[in-house]
């Protein structure tokens, strides 16, 4: 009877999300594009604003999912001093789990300006959303081995331009930059391959934060620096929506 509960209200969860996808989407994309044939920055830019104000009611929408359809209970630690929805942030967190973009949604919704992540190139092909957040000025980054670097040396400064090039919008207004430092999820496997720097963190990549801060340096007047722990074992997507994980930890230091 439980399990079949879980998944009622998981599924139901899953469907809310994805019909308000759809209605964001059917609004976004033609002012999007609108937007990017306009020749005047000042009409760009005032297309740009409630093109943003759809980002915040995507997020109210899954957030009420995730709290009040009792997918998780979130504990949000939020020193006061950080709060402020007039200030530009770099939002720095660790990464285990695509639940993660959800729980720090919900978790810094209207204590911080609305969030836009880093994302790998690859995730523009992501039905609906992938092609709304290239629309929104979400930063996308390649991806190299360093193989691949050493035979073309001429791609390495590929992410340095595109990163560069997208926080000029973040100019605008403020917004809060989020980057998940180690470049990828959090295992054991990667853990145990890598440099084991920290016992439960992948050795950070700096490239990301060193560009923004290249672009938006004078801006940010503070770092914001999110710890998320899940209890138990950490779960995918579908097992998070499905009450996986009855609690999550939100720990935020600026």
């Amino acid at each position: 009877m439980r399990r079949g509960l879980e998944a009622l209200r998981g599924t139901t969860g899953l469907v809310v999300i994805a019909v308000n996808t759809m209605i964001v989407c059917a609004v976004l994309y033609p002012m999007g594009l609108v937007r990017t044939v306009l020749p005047d920055s000042r009409l760009r830019k005032a297309i740009g604003q409630p093109m943003d104000r759809l980002i915040d009611a995507w997020v109210a929408v899954a957030r009420a999912v995730v709290l009040h359809l009792g997918v998780t209970r979130l504990d949000v630690r939020f020193p006061r001093e950080a709060e402020g929805m007039d200030r530009w942030n770099l939002v720095i967190s660790n990464h285990q789990s695509w639940a993660d973009i959800l729980v720090l949604q919900a978790a810094l919704y209207e204590r911080i300006p609305r969030l836009k992540f880093f994302t790998k190139r690859q995730l523009t092909w992501l039905p609906l959303l992938g092609f709304a957040m290239w629309m929104l000025g979400f930063p996308y980054v390649y991806r190299h081995s360093p193989e691949q670097l050493r035979s073309r040396p001429d791609r390495m400064g590929r992410n340095r331009e595109a990163t560069l090039r997208q926080c000029k919008r973040f100019h605008e207004r403020p917004v809060s930059v989020l980057i998940f430092a180690e470049g990828t999820r959090f295992t054991k496997e990667k853990w145990r391959r890598g440099e084991r720097s920290f016992r439960h963190l992948l050795r950070p990549r700096m490239g990301g934060i060193r560009y923004v801060l290249e672009s938006l340096g004078p801006k940010i007047p503070t770092i914001v620096d999110v710890t998320i722990q899940y209890e138990g074992d950490v779960p995918g997507f579908w097992e998070f929506m499905w009450g996986g994980c009855r609690s999550v930890d939100v720990n935020v230091v600026s």
